[in-house]
């Protein structure tokens, strides 16, 4: 899987372990609006963000990098 398929994949996975789109984007400290660009593959994170991503989900961040 891509990089940004990996980061699709882990957002729409954390929507459905109770936690929405609105409070992942407050957790990281940006839009709705983004999240759901980068669900879409319409917008790349910084590495900076992965890392947040990765935090915010209680996942390790290779799980989100890992390129197999």
């Amino acid at each position: 899987l891509s990089i940004r398929r990996q980061r699709q994949m882990c957002i729409r996975d954390s929507i459905k372990k109770d936690l929405t789109q609105e409070q992942l984007a407050e957790n990281m400290d940006v839009s709705q609006n983004y999240l759901a660009c980068i669900e879409c593959g319409r917008q790349n994170m910084s590495l900076a963000k992965v890392l947040e991503l990765s935090q915010a989900l209680g996942i390790n961040i290779e799980n989100l990098l890992r390129f197999s």
